[in-house]
């Protein structure tokens, strides 16, 4: 009896405390740049899952998992080059609802290097090849606005900002160095649209 007792009442624990999460897919549009490389923002796609974790009505954290295309457009030596570098981002945010579904939020992201491309065309020739430029771990710092309505839709729009150098020494395009002052950081603003379950 008292064995039943007892799973009982994990049981009712547990699902309590899972009302607490919800998950969220997304989709969204990323306007990625590098500093220091003499680029300008190279549009993308963010796709990815979300986990929310609700401590009360105001305060939550939210952790995810993101497939995110990055990098930078530029015009180099007569050429109109692409540099595509797709990462695995890892974010951990934490979040406050300011007023109903309205909300503000912040934290660390992870990422991890998956592929990285340099497309240039040059009269009307194109070609695409693999590089090894960048390092494979991005650290970034993540802040943004977001709204969640009452039927299950949420939007946000945010902005990562890159805390450690991604370009290797040796990386060249086009026998010149990726990054022109030695160093580059990521820099990608997000605006995303998901569904809260």
């Amino acid at each position: 009896m008292k064995k039943l007792i007892i799973l009982l009442f994990i049981g009712i624990t547990a699902s309590l405390h899972a009302q607490n999460w919800s998950f969220a897919p997304k989709i969204g549009l990323n306007l990625a740049n590098m500093t220091n490389a003499d680029g300008s923002m190279k549009p993308g796609l963010n796709l990815g899952v979300t986990a929310e974790y609700r401590f009360n009505d105001v305060f939550a954290i939210e952790p995810g998992l993101f497939y995110s295309m990055q990098g930078f457009k530029a015009s180099v030596e007569g050429q109109n080059i692409k540099f595509k570098s797709d990462y695995l981002n890892i974010p951990i945010l934490a979040k406050a609802y300011v007023k109903d579904g309205f909300n503000i939020f912040a934290g660390p992201q992870l990422g991890f290097k998956v592929s990285e491309k340099f497309k240039g065309s040059e009269h009307g020739v194109s070609a695409t090849i693999d590089t090894d430029m960048l390092k494979t771990v991005d650290f970034s710092l993540v802040f943004g606005v977001g709204y969640q309505f009452n039927m299950g839709l949420l939007i946000a729009a945010n902005y990562n900002v890159g805390l450690n150098n991604i370009a290797k020494k040796e990386g060249k395009m086009l026998d010149q160095p990726i990054a022109q002052e030695g160093s580059s950081h990521n820099g990608v603003l997000q605006l995303t649209l998901g569904w809260r379950f």
